[in-house]
């Protein structure tokens, strides 16, 4: 398995072009399917359909965990891969309730009916049994990314994941902080020490600028232009994009590097944000920043939640459409697109003043 996976990372980052993080994202879930399918005495080049749909039940169910599966998924598939998929789960699943996510992962599933022991539940209450269609619909395409290599190179003529389906996912408003919201997160912040000097600089230029966790992780002194207020940001499939940032975030870092970065130092690193140990802070360790931060000002909140919030707050300060798809890095308008949700508070005061029946 270890030469396969070793191969299609090198497929998908030179073929297919795909940033570093996706390729790790895509070969977890390539090595979660090997490993399913070894337990099971079977292998990439073996599997059947019901085998890919076995794993993606199991993988939906959380690993095992309130697996289950619709009848009328499993009926979509071919005879001889129903056959093999009850001799491999005789005893079924411990949860007969069917599952949204899985049935639309299959082709030929009739949306119109409620699937059997799903009656009553809202598709919320179906969700939070088990991974959500986001997640699924990121397994999925990995399976199918997987099966797409093995055929180019040769090593299997057909592909067992070809009748599967990326599930449908719902589309959801992003979470957006109000501007006073914003200002109670950054204002818990004790800029007195060379770490809260970081963290200030950190979270103003992430909120400034609508960057990725990932984005602001890399950042480096080469795409840094201090003076313009303007940084050089290097997005996915290393798309580079420039975006401006304001004064508060330019004062911020300003003082990190005047004062907070040298005694952070501990060697040469272009790296701009420094960790404890004096080298590039980490994804991770940008999260637990967050979360400590977030506890003490009482903000519900992600650190994606800032890029949602400056878009949405540049559009309702009248910067165009086409405008914010630029600075957040969209490759398809219709994602930025999301970010036109009009706040509650602006719904009501547009039906007062508008709506004829007071």
């Amino acid at each position: 398995m270890a030469d396969i996976l070793g191969r299609y990372r090198a497929y998908l980052l030179a073929a297919r072009h795909r940033s570093p993080l996706t390729a790790e994202v895509y070969l977890r879930e390539a090595a979660h399917l090997g490993s399913w399918l070894a337990q099971r005495a079977l292998s990439f080049e073996s599997a059947t359909s019901a085998d890919i749909l076995g794993f993606l039940v199991w993988r939906q169910g959380g690993g095992c965990r309130k697996a289950r599966i619709a009848v009328e998924a499993l009926a979509t598939c071919a005879d001889e891969d129903q056959r093999v998929f009850r001799r491999d789960h005789p005893a079924g699943f411990p949860d007969p309730e069917a599952d949204l996510i899985v049935m639309d992962a299959v082709k030929g599933v009739d949306q119109r009916k409620s699937p059997r022991g799903t009656e009553g539940l809202s598709r919320r209450d179906t969700l939070e049994q088990g991974l959500s269609r986001k997640t699924m619909a990121r397994v999925v395409s990995s399976v199918h990314a997987l099966y797409k290599f093995m055929r180019l190179e040769g090593s299997r003529l057909d592909d067992p994941s070809e009748l599967i389906e990326t599930p449908k996912q719902d589309r959801q408003l992003p979470s957006v902080l109000a501007p006073e919201e914003v200002d109670r997160f950054l204002g818990t912040i004790d800029a007195t020490s060379p770490r809260g000097l970081r963290d200030r600089a950190l979270f103003e230029l992430i909120y400034s600028c609508g960057l990725r966790i990932s984005e602001a992780a890399a950042l480096s002194f080469d795409q840094l232009y201090l003076e313009e207020k303007v940084i050089r940001v290097l997005g996915k499939r290393k798309k580079e994009r420039l975006v401006p940032f304001g004064d508060a975030a330019a004062t911020w870092l300003k003082r990190y590097l005047d004062e907070g970065r040298p005694a952070l130092a501990k060697g040469r690193t272009d790296r701009v944000f420094l960790n404890q140990a004096g080298k590039g802070i980490s994804r991770k360790g940008i999260w637990k920043r967050f979360d400590g931060l977030r506890d003490a000002s009482g903000v519900v909140a992600k650190v994606h939640t800032f890029r949602h919030s400056f878009a949405t707050h540049l559009l309702a300060g009248g910067a165009d459409l086409r405008t914010v798809q630029e600075l957040l890095g969209h490759s398809d308008i219709s994602t930025t697109q999301i970010y036109t949700h009009i706040d509650p508070e602006s719904l009501q005061s547009y039906h007062r003043d508008y709506f004829p029946r007071k």
